[in-house]
């Protein structure tokens, strides 16, 4: 069960960042300034403590 946890978690971050990369081409290929890097990176860094935390406990 852990290992599938494990591959879940692995196939949403993978999900997420071709997400991110075919966003920022649509973005910029429309003269629009992609800034969702910031955003990505809080979010994927708050998600990483809360998988910590209740992996710890």
């Amino acid at each position: 069960m852990v290992t599938w946890k494990m591959y879940a978690i692995t196939f949403v971050e993978i999900l997420i960042f071709l997400a991110e990369k075919l966003l920022r081409n649509l973005y910029e290929s429309a003269g629009i300034v992609y800034v969702g890097d910031v955003v990505w990176f809080g979010l994927c860094f708050f998600l990483f403590c809360l998988y910590s935390l209740f992996s710890f406990f």
